[in-house]
């Protein structure tokens, strides 16, 4: 069914309990072993890694897209990720019960299918606080926007990373993709859709493997740029933004590369590091990289 371009501003909620169990299985499925985000007997409890707001994001999204764009299952899983960058304002507190909403701030017409941006604000049930600020670009192939209709509704949020095309990258980290990964992910965040761990639906899907999440390789890259750049990955806990494109598929089997290509301060409180991460082959997984840290 084509995307009627109505849907532009279209909203939608929910809240969440943010389970310890949930958190620290996060942790653990992206690798964090250090006691302050795996040891939940702290004052404060475990320290939510930042990256987790897409947890919350990915039921927020399947509330949307089934409430505003009409679209079959089938359709909405053609859906790819193209573009997310998260600003975190507040930390994320195991037991907090948080709202998440979202909204349709933009949709473009491709050749390829329809682009679709969403916005989520994730805030804190008790007291309204912000916690995560995000924009989420996703391209859902094959799908049209309603014939007619303008090719582009909403304006485009600026993509406030830049590439740096010709940077000697400043470190390089390896991480090897196990065939394994792509199912520890899905249950640890709790992001299930199966063209991330079943073959079948997968292939009738149009592609030939199994994928690994973008919000996986996103959240890799950031821990392996605070291993590589902003002195190990205790830097996670003071993570403000992250931004990235999601280019090349990753499969499982596959080895990314992580490449730090520039450091600079944003601000005296800020450390700035652009960044991208390569597949096996060379080709850009995640590009536009861009990681800020507040300063230790």
């Amino acid at each position: 069914m084509p995307i009627n371009p109505d849907t532009l501003g279209a909203r939608a909620s929910l809240s969440q309990q943010v389970d310890t169990r949930w958190v620290l299985s996060y942790a653990a499925g992206l690798g964090l072993s250090d006691p302050l985000f795996l040891d939940d007997s702290q004052p404060d409890g475990p320290c939510v890694v930042p990256m987790f707001c897409v947890c919350l994001e990915w039921e927020a999204a399947l509330k949307a897209r089934n409430a505003s764009l009409g679209l079959s299952t089938d359709e909405l899983r053609k859906a790819v990720h193209a573009w997310q960058r998260s600003a975190f304002k507040a930390p994320i507190r195991a037991g907090m019960t948080v709202n998440t909403s979202s909204e349709v701030v933009y949709l473009r017409r491709t050749s390829a299918g329809t682009y679709v941006v969403m916005r989520y604000l994730s805030t804190d049930q008790a007291d309204g606080s912000l916690l995560t600020d995000s924009l989420s670009g996703s391209l859902f192939r094959g799908v049209t926007m309603t014939p007619g209709a303008p090719d582009e509704v909403g304006a485009l949020p600026a993509l406030a990373a830049t590439e740096v095309p010709d940077a000697m990258p400043l470190s390089v980290a390896q991480r090897m993709v196990e065939p394994t990964y792509p199912h520890v992910y899905t249950e640890c965040a709790r992001i299930w859709n199966p063209i991330h761990t079943e073959q079948r639906v997968a292939q009738a899907a149009g592609l030939g493997n199994i994928l690994l999440h973008g919000t996986a390789t996103w959240a890799l890259a950031a821990i392996a740029i605070a291993r590589m750049q902003a002195g190990g990955d205790r830097a996670i806990a003071r993570l403000r933004v992250l931004e990235g494109q999601f280019r090349k598929p990753v499969a499982p089997g596959d080895t990314l590369s992580f490449r730090a290509l520039s450091d600079e301060s944003a601000g005296q409180s800020v450390k700035s590091i652009a960044f991208d991460a390569l597949t096996g082959t060379g080709q850009p997984a995640l590009a536009a990289g861009r990681v800020q840290f507040a300063q230790a």
